[in-house]
């Protein structure tokens, strides 16, 4: 691969100017002007079934059809509620805002506000329902979070059966896991490593919550406060990838994102995503590590960086079979880019990274008996899935999928996918022309994300087995947008200050500020018109 040192090659430079910045702000109205047509096309012609209201035979299906829906409407049920959530929010927007500009605050501590900030809107919203706590324990035991049901299933058959730790095991990853029709219990279309994650989970819960008696709840808040994390790890990933300055940035941005404020309550995909960001942040590092950090390799950190990615990326593919997605790009990329010559140290990073799967595998191999080996029983679940939407007309299917992406993944959601083909195309022209030169670990960051993102891309576009709750099902794919969407939130702010000079008095960034409540107010209204996760 033509990427090296050399003072002929064009830098893989990263909007040097001002004038950059505002055509990349102009992104921005062209991918939501999209995003509204392609919404209301999908609700009001293509997709919609009668009986439906506007907009949740899309979000909904087939759970809205099926009236599976089992939390109560009605989250604000009256103005002074709205009042409050609308001034509270616009307090925390402002007050991140003013954060992010003290220099006397360090990014970890400006990390650990913005998530106290991002529970306190969590739980304000819970708080608001009719039944308060109570609408939180419910939505862990709601068809969202149906593993809940299977968890009370498998404690119920392992306290009947008096199984011991093998016997346990093998009731899951045989009876349940070895299904051949698919779907017996919630999660059971899942790998049975899921079964292991929640009891984990759920155990932790119930013994630091023991105190509230009602091990819903428990399990709910846990999951809250551990799925709040992932504003943390993105944040780290977006520092990599830019600058702390955007970072920041970043992180304020996803305090309104509809997916963080209507999914980390009490969702256990975002725990997926969890996963899926830790693992992208310790690949950047390994990529770094091995391209430009040349004097303080040694074989066991490379070993135990290894291990460290291949621990999260194995319980990355315990939660859904479509994690194997992101997983392969990420490591494809990484091969790709990495620099070969230090072998040795290479191979013990391969070595630990593939060596809990091998642990695993067998594992699961020999305690199931290979009835539910976890690429066998993939190939067999796509199928009986695949053919069980054969209804949906594609590539329509394709195309609401991504609309539902745009919309629950933020404003920037598209221009940020947008952005990165471009960037990753024009990166791969110039390699190909011999004039690609990655200047800095940023730009190397930068591009491994982008290109990524076009890998997987080029896999969902022709993929089939996919249910229209992609909000949940493909959240992982957030994490790589949202990595890279800072930089929109600087275009904005260099926009509103060539057009606007006269707004910004005292450094206050105004234009950032009303963009980020026009995010909330679209936030707003989706948790009231959709309610299935409050």
């Amino acid at each position: 691969m033509n990427i090296g040192n050399s003072n002929n090659r064009i830098k893989l430079c990263f909007l040097e100017n001002k004038s950059k910045f505002l055509k990349l702000f102009f992104l921005i109205p062209l991918g939501v002007t999209i995003t509204a047509i392609a919404y209301f096309l999908l609700t009001q012609i293509f997709y919609y079934f009668p009986g439906g209201v506007g907009g949740k035979e899309v979000f909904l299906t087939p759970r809205y059809l099926l009236q599976q829906n089992d939390l109560p409407s009605g989250i604000f049920q009256q103005w002074r509620q709205l009042i409050l959530v609308i001034f509270t929010g616009v307090a925390f927007i402002f007050t991140a805002l003013n954060l992010s500009r003290n220099k006397k605050i360090t990014f970890g501590k400006f990390l650990f506000f913005i998530y106290i900030l991002a529970i306190s809107l969590e739980f304000m919203f819970v708080l608001l329902t009719p039944n308060g706590w109570g609408h939180l324990a419910l939505q862990a035991k709601s068809i969202n979070n149906g593993i809940w049901l299977s968890l009370q299933v498998i404690n119920e058959t392992i306290h009947l059966r008096h199984l011991d730790f093998v016997d346990t095991m093998r009731y899951i990853y045989i009876d349940l896991g070895g299904n051949t029709c698919g779907y017996t219990l919630p999660g059971t279309t899942h790998p049975p490593g899921i079964f292991l994650v929640s009891i984990a989970i759920f155990t932790l819960a119930t013994h630091i919550f023991r105190f509230l008696h009602n091990p819903a709840l428990a399990w709910a808040i846990t999951m809250t406060l551990t799925n709040t994390l992932l504003i943390v790890i993105v944040s780290l990933i977006a520092r990599e990838a830019f600058s702390t300055r955007i970072a920041k940035l970043t992180a304020i941005s996803l305090l309104t994102v509809p997916s963080v404020l209507m999914h980390f309550c009490a969702l256990l995909d975002a725990i997926a995503s969890l996963f899926t960001a830790t693992g992208i942040l310790i690949m950047l590092n390994a990529l770094k590590y091995f391209r430009l950090d040349t004097f303080s390799r040694n074989r066991t950190k490379s070993l135990l960086m290894g291990m460290f990615s291949g621990l999260f990326f194995m319980l990355c593919i315990q939660m859904t079979y479509g994690h194997i997605v992101p997983i392969s790009a990420l490591i494809l990329t990484f091969i790709v880019l990495v620099d070969k010559k230090d072998f040795k140290n290479l191979s013990m990073f391969m070595l630990g990274m593939s060596m809990l799967a091998l642990m695993y595998f067998s594992f699961e191999y020999w305690i199931s008996n290979g009835t539910s080996f976890w690429f066998k029983r993939a190939f067999r679940l796509a199928k009986i899935v695949g053919d069980g939407l054969a209804w949906r007309p594609y590539p329509l299917s394709q195309v609401a999928n991504f609309v539902i992406l745009s919309v629950m993944g933020g404003i920037l959601f598209l221009p940020c996918i947008i952005f990165m083909s471009g960037y990753t195309f024009s990166s791969l022209w110039r390699l190909i022309r011999g004039r690609l030169y990655i200047s800095n670990t940023r730009a190397l960051c930068r591009f491994s994300l982008s290109f990524s993102v076009i890998l997987i891309l080029s896999y969902l576009i022709f993929q089939k087995t996919v249910r229209l709750e992609v909000e949940r099902t493909l959240h992982w794919f957030f994490v790589f947008i949202w990595s890279m969407s800072g930089i929109f939130l600087v275009a904005i702010d260099v926009f509103c200050r060539e057009i606007f000079p006269g707004m910004f008095i005292r450094n206050r960034n105004w234009g950032l500020f009303i963009f980020l409540l026009l995010q909330f107010v679209i936030t707003l209204t989706l948790a009231m018109g959709i309610q299935d996760y409050y």
